[in-house]
């Protein structure tokens, strides 16, 4: 199997054990500062925060913003028994940054990634993590649905989530858990605005991506409304509409 090299402007760094890929500037910083904020053992390190299939840490720096730790976590079945160790190869925290890093070149929104680690364990087993700028003045969708917006406002930042959604699609990368939760929304500017996050087993396409494809990411978004808004609080049916038409004048725009 081909072996990953870092993308341009990353290097690498390996520490015992630990393998790094850092982003140039950041290669005498993460490799302390990240394992003493999950040892909650760091004065710049917030409180743990809930986040998608574990915890997400925040690390408060004075110049150079707040970052985010995202230590990999199983979903499914599967994290029943085995909690966080992997061994996929090329590790998934490396895909991951470099499939984020080719969506920033291709103008997808999407945040700064920082930073990847893997632990090796036991031979090839490995346990991982992501680091990431933190989007300032931006909000999990879902989360921010739960601040009950005005119609209005909802209309608006689903015609964000749409374009952005499209522009990935057109720039060829197909997401593999799009979902309100890895979607992150700044509805206060004006236009709204959207991100995109968690890239990790997202397939990437030297043209657009299939309408087959396309549609099987659209549908696992609406999905997760049918799953988990039975009463339609957040989003009515009229407004998954409106999103659908927005999406669908946004490909034939970029065509």
């Amino acid at each position: 199997m081909a072996r990953l090299s870092p993308p341009a402007g990353f290097l690498e760094q390996r520490r015992g054990t630990v393998l790094w890929w850092l982003k140039v500037g950041w290669e005498s910083l993460l490799p302390d500062l990240v394992p003493q904020a999950l040892a909650a053992q760091s004065p710049h390190s917030s409180l743990v925060v809930p986040g998608g299939r574990g915890t997400i840490h925040r690390i408060e720096l004075e110049a150079q913003g707040t970052l985010i730790v995202r230590p990999y976590r199983r979903g499914g079945f599967v994290r029943h028994f085995i909690r966080d160790v992997y061994w996929d190869h090329p590790p998934r925290p490396f895909s991951e940054l470099c499939c984020t890093e080719e969506a920033r070149e291709r103008r997808v929104p999407t945040v700064e990634v920082l930073g990847a680690q893997v632990e090796w364990r036991l031979g090839v087993l490995y346990r991982g993590l992501l680091v990431t700028r933190e989007a300032v003045d931006f909000h999990n969708l879902w989360n921010w649905l739960h601040t009950a917006p005005t119609a209005d406002l909802r209309r608006a930042t689903l015609s964000a989530v749409a374009h952005a959604i499209a522009t990935m699609h057109q720039a060829g990368i197909a997401h593999a858990d799009l979902n309100p939760t890895n979607i992150l929304v700044s509805p206060d500017n004006d236009p709204s605005r959207a991100l995109i996050i968690d890239f990790d087993r997202a397939r990437l396409f030297s043209g657009p991506v299939p309408p087959c494809l396309r549609e099987a990411n659209l549908c696992r978004f609406r999905r997760f409304f049918s799953k988990y808004e039975v009463h339609q609080q957040w989003f009515s049916v009229a407004e998954l509409e409106y999103f659908q038409q927005t999406y669908e004048a946004a490909i034939a725009l970029k065509k």
